[in-house]
C-alpha cells in the first residue's frame, strides 16, 4: 500500500516541538526553521530516527507492525523532504528562466527600436499606417 494512503488511512501522528501532527499537518510543515519552537520537517525527521535508534533492539522472529512503524513513518517524511525540495529547485528554475527571457525580450525590443531609428525619414514615412 502506498505510504500516503496507508499513513491517512491508519491515521498516523508525528510528534513534533508543537504537539502531535497529523500527516497533513506535516505536510505543510517547512523544511527547517531558525525559530526552534516552530515544528519543522527536519525537526520530525530527527525525532524519527532518534526514536528508531533507541528503540529496543529488534527480534527478526518476534516483530510486529508497531516495531516498523516509526521507520514507515521516516519514510513518509524523507518523501515529503525530497518532494519539496524539488519543488523549490523547479520554482528556482522556473524564476531564473523567467528572469533570462524577460532580458531577452528586452534585447529583441531594443534591437527592433535601433533597426527603426536607423531608417531614413523616406522609409519611416512609408512605413506609416
Amino acid at each position: 500500500m502506498n505510504l500516503y494512503k496507508q499513513a491517512v488511512r491508519e491515521n498516523w501522528t508525528f510528534p513534533s516541538v508543537q504537539g502531535t501532527l497529523s500527516v497533513v499537518q506535516i505536510a505543510q510543515l517547512p523544511l527547517s526553521s531558525v525559530n526552534k519552537s516552530k515544528a519543522t520537517l527536519d525537526n520530525v525527521a530527527i525525532n524519527l530516527y532518534n526514536e528508531i535508534n533507541n528503540a529496543p533492539k529488534v527480534s527478526f522472529v518476534n516483530s510486529s507492525v508497531g516495531d516498523r512503524l516509526p521507520s514507515l513513518k521516516l519514510e513518509l517524511v524523507k518523501d515529503l523532504i525530497t518532494t519539496i525540495e524539488e519543488e523549490n529547485r523547479a520554482k528556482v528554475d522556473q524564476q531564473a528562466n523567467a528572469s533570462h527571457n524577460a532580458k531577452i525580450d528586452e534585447l529583441i525590443s531594443t534591437k527592433r527600436d535601433q533597426e527603426l531609428a536607423s531608417k531614413s525619414v523616406e522609409e519611416l514615412l512609408a512605413m506609416k499606417k
